[in-house]
């Protein structure tokens, strides 16, 4: 009975190795295979004589298979194991490559970071190598990451104070155009503004946050100055460097108003605006020019952006346009003849076109050439029309501007000539 139930047991031990050298995991085969050889040598009894040279032979002959493709696996692990050591040790030449030539600017270290974590991930990822080179393989890579971080943080601690010193340098040359600002004799210091914005472009690396407004803040102050020296200004009124800062801060926030879509309501809307940005102070010359134009710029924006009807966004242009010259008489003198420039070339398109009615005399009136000329003539007219009555418009408003511009005179006594017993 015990030569049964041992026979029995090693026909299941020899089943067992044969399907094992079937499975695809050859380690998995081999350590499975040693437990079977443990139950067949040290668990189970002897079989009958008869069948103890055949069940030997085929468990042998299973265990064989699986012995040769382990074999087979440790000669290609070995290869395996020397092609993973090799790849290790090329990215760690790359990255002594690094230690050894580190970069030198912010940019460059931006893409050294990128390239040093790829190339950190990519050994990492690589799989085992043989033991007696695994501690020095990786004591190197520890060392180089830290030589690397240590170069890094060194590079940022003087960027660091690199980036203080341009930024204590730029706050000083905005302090000194300040200060010429205010002299009196500003007027001198024009070469040496024109170097101050020299020494400006030569100043190093500033975080963009900080020098966006160095930068605005700098940009408006020489603008305010040469500014002044093109229009012929005499003296800076800190009054009206002030306000100056406080319409540009005011154009800059047209971008966000919400406007009314209607003729009337925006109006109304744009003329408390003009009045609101008057109130910021006076400018003078170019500078004033300069910042109605972009006030105007600004509204033209708003109006192109808006929910308007389109006959609706002319109307408003030419509110803006004329709301903004209706106090200047030089800017309506000009306004009016250019309107009657434009009446002139229009009265001239209709003299044609009426002379070329006469070639129709006889025509009859569906021919559809005489239809587009009779057509274009009405169109004309209708703009004609237009424009005159908006020379007269035009007219009005540089009688009032010419009025507000008079010198105030007192009235007149009698004995001056006006009124009176003497005047009769």
């Amino acid at each position: 009975m015990d030569f049964k139930h041992n026979y029995e047991e090693k026909i299941k031990i020899i089943e067992q190795a044969e399907s094992l050298s079937k499975i695809p995991d050859v380690l998995k085969a081999s350590r499975d295979l040693n437990t079977l050889h443990r139950l067949w040598k040290n668990d189970l009894g002897p079989v009958a004589k008869e069948h103890r040279e055949e069940l030997w032979a085929r468990f042998q002959a299973a265990s064989q298979i699986i012995h040769a493709k382990r074999q087979e696996f440790d000669k290609e692990y070995d290869n395996i194991l020397e092609e993973n050591f090799n790849k290790k040790n090329s990215i760690l030449d790359r990255m002594e490559e690094i230690k050894k030539n580190p970069p030198q600017n912010h940019n460059d270290w931006k893409k050294t970071i990128d390239e040093f974590n790829k190339m950190r991930t990519e050994f990492q990822s690589i799989g085992q190598i043989s033991k007696k080179f695994s501690k020095s393989i990786w004591n190197r890579f520890r060392e180089i990451s830290r030589e690397i971080n240590r170069e890094k943080n060194q590079f940022y601690k003087s960027q660091k104070a690199e980036q203080k010193k341009n930024i204590d340098l730029k706050k000083a040359l905005i302090t000194e155009v300040k200060e010429i600002l205010e002299n009196d004799d500003w007027r001198s210091y024009s070469n040496r503004m024109k170097n101050i914005q020299k020494d400006w472009r030569s100043i190093g690396f500033v975080p963009k946050k900080i020098s966006n407004t160095f930068w605005e803040e700098f940009r408006s102050q020489c603008n305010l100055y040469f500014d002044r020296i093109k229009s012929g200004y005499q003296r800076i009124n800190k009054n009206e460097i002030e306000a100056h800062k406080k319409k540009e801060a005011f154009i800059k926030s047209v971008a966000g108003f919400k406007m009314p879509p209607e003729l009337e309501p925006f109006r109304e809307f744009f003329n408390y605006q003009w009045e609101q940005y008057c109130k910021l102070g006076q400018l003078t010359g170019i500078t004033n020019s300069k910042s109605i134009e972009n006030f105007n710029t600004a509204f033209i924006a708003l109006i192109d952006k808006s929910e308007m009807e389109k006959s609706v966004k002319a109307k408003a242009k030419n509110h803006i346009h004329f709301s903004i010259i209706k106090d200047d008489e030089n800017e309506l003198s000009r306004e009016i003849q250019n309107i009657k420039k434009i009446i002139g070339e229009l009265n001239s398109e209709v003299i044609q076109l009426e002379n070329n009615l006469e070639y129709f005399s006889n025509s009859s009136a569906d021919n559809p050439l005489l239809t587009d000329v009779t057509s274009k003539l009405d169109r004309l007219k209708y703009e004609i029309e237009k424009h005159k009555e908006q020379l007269v418009g035009i007219r009005k408003l540089k009688r009032e501007a010419a009025a507000k511009n008079l010198p105030h005179q007192e009235e007149p006594t009698k004995e001056e000539g006006f009124g009176g017993e003497r005047e009769a």
